[in-house]
């Protein structure tokens, strides 16, 4: 994308943080600044490549474009269902496909740092929103009447200490996505903690200050990106004698963390809320819902449609139609195109994924996205969600290294 597209990139990731304001809408579609930053990524590419446009020739590319036509069969074989489903699914992997990139590994450093300071400053404002909802203060809800995104939770109350509160989300559609985001941030500053070749290495107080936001959240969908993302980390890392007593170490040190958490009120908490998975409660029941309720929802479209599903976006639809359809429940990530899309779909999907989690780069921040990107797509429908896709968009690079004789890559 050059030099022109590095700057595109930095804009699209800062795109995505405001997700939750629609500019308009094209029928029940938001357009949001992220929609319009992609718009801008694929014509930065077709401008600056229009002599030679060429798409890079690499398993993500050729596991999208499969998707792409089987998404097209789909569609046809199961009664043309839901075309603008269709049309937004084909979108993102053809966004994926076109903006496909090369670039220098200090220029996909230098994203990945932009990320992080912006989530710093979020997560200030996090923890400033938590107090200011209890005690009046202004700008405690950041909140355009007429432009909020179609469905967004902006918060709700969580009763804790014998009170209610409002759970903090920033400015994200809803605090499950913030605590998601913070998790992703807090693996990116420990990895600092890690990278022997790292000179600016981060303070304390920003892991700290990002780990108090996302238990302000209430969420404990970040505590599973941060604790299986850096699990999946830490095999990954196994045979790096460097490394391997460190990452022993933060574990023995989080470990510690936690059953020292545990014995507190704030424990005792996400205890209750992990608890929702394996039992249905009419006033707490995301956990199931998320984990458990798309299981029953799968079992029940593979036993009428298996292979080819339901059909691309009517996953809905089928869910109401359910004998033991209850309220609030959903399918995430791993668990929609299953439905949808039935064996074969869903056997595309995991292909596309795996072909960008076992890609083999050696900057770590790369390797460490790449260990985020699976616990992140159980944690909420991330099929057709803006906060999953540029995850994947700012995999879709291939780096140039200038050296290889960092400690840290041995």
């Amino acid at each position: 994308m050059g030099n022109q597209g590095n700057g595109i990139m930095k804009i699209w990731i800062l795109s995505i943080f405001f997700d939750a304001y629609a500019l308009a809408y094209v029928g029940t579609y938001p357009i949001t600044l992220f929609t319009l930053v992609t718009i801008l990524a694929v014509l930065s590419k077709a401008k600056n490549e229009m002599r030679c446009f060429k798409i890079e020739n690499n398993a993500s590319v050729k596991a999208a474009l499969l998707m792409v036509v089987y998404l097209i069969i789909n569609y046809c074989v199961t009664g043309f269902k839901n075309s603008n489903s269709l049309m937004l699914s084909i979108m993102y992997f053809m966004v994926f496909i076109v903006t496909t990139r090369r670039e220098k590994e200090q220029t996909f450093e230098s994203h990945m740092e932009f990320f992080s300071k912006i989530m710093n400053v979020i997560a200030v404002y996090g923890i400033y929103q938590f107090a200011a909802r209890i005690y009046n203060l202004p700008f405690s809800d950041i909140v355009i009447d007429g432009h909020m995104v179609t469905g967004y939770n902006w918060t709700n109350r969580v009763r804790f200490l014998g009170q209610y509160f409002y759970r903090s989300n920033a400015i994200f559609r809803e605090p499950s996505f913030f605590s998601q985001f913070l998790a992703i941030n807090l693996l990116l500053l420990i990895l600092k903690f890690l990278d022997t070749s790292y000179k600016k290495k981060t303070k304390a107080s920003w892991i700290l200050i990002n780990a108090i936001a996302m238990i302000l959240t209430f969420s404990g969908t970040g505590f599973i990106i941060l604790i299986v993302g850096f699990l999946f980390y830490a095999i990954r890392k196994l045979d790096n004698k460097v490394l391997r007593g460190r990452i022993l170490l933060i574990l023995l040190a989080g470990i510690a963390v936690l059953i020292a958490l545990l014995q507190t009120p704030v424990g005792a908490y996400f205890t209750q809320r992990l608890q929702e998975i394996f039992v249905y409660n009419t006033d707490n029941f995301s956990g199931y819902v998320r984990f458990r309720g798309g299981r029953d929802v799968l079992a029940d479209a593979w036993a009428k449609k298996p292979f080819f599903g339901t059909g691309i976006g009517t996953a809905s639809e089928f869910i109401k139609s359910m004998q033991n359809y209850y309220d609030g429940l959903t399918v995430n990530g791993l668990y929609r195109p299953a439905v949808e899309l039935g064996v074969a779909g869903e056997f595309f999907w995991i292909v596309f994924l795996g072909s960008i989690v076992l890609r083999k780069e050696f900057n770590e921040k790369f390797k460490m996205l790449q260990c985020i990107i699976i616990p992140f797509l159980i944690c909420h429908e991330t099929f057709q969600s803006n906060y999953y896709w540029i995850l994947l968009y700012m995999l879709n690079v291939t780096l140039i290294y200038q050296t290889d004789d960092r400690i840290y890559n041995k």
